[in-house]
């Protein structure tokens, strides 16, 4: 995967493209530490990324949508824990 030092991000790997024209869903597995996430990125447009492919991306934090992997519903944007 892609460093950029001194530049906070997530480094992904496209499972699925999702395009509908005005924007596509990148359906990404992200892995933290031990754990492995899965991360939904929203871009404009028609992307030219494809499955298998790395992304590195950078977020931000008034744009970032969290949900519980328990219950399905979004996260309060105060709360930490999952």
């Amino acid at each position: 995967m892609l460093a950029c030092p001194g530049v906070h991000g997530l480094d992904l790997v496209i499972d699925a493209v999702e395009d509908t024209g005005a924007v596509t869903h990148l359906h990404t597995t992200a892995k933290i530490g031990q754990e492995v996430a899965q991360v939904v990125v929203r871009a404009a447009g028609r992307q030219t990324h494809g499955k298998g492919e790395h992304l590195r991306v950078t977020l931000q934090p008034h744009a970032v949508h969290l949900f519980s992997a328990k219950t399905g519903l979004r996260l309060p944007a105060d709360e930490t824990s999952v």
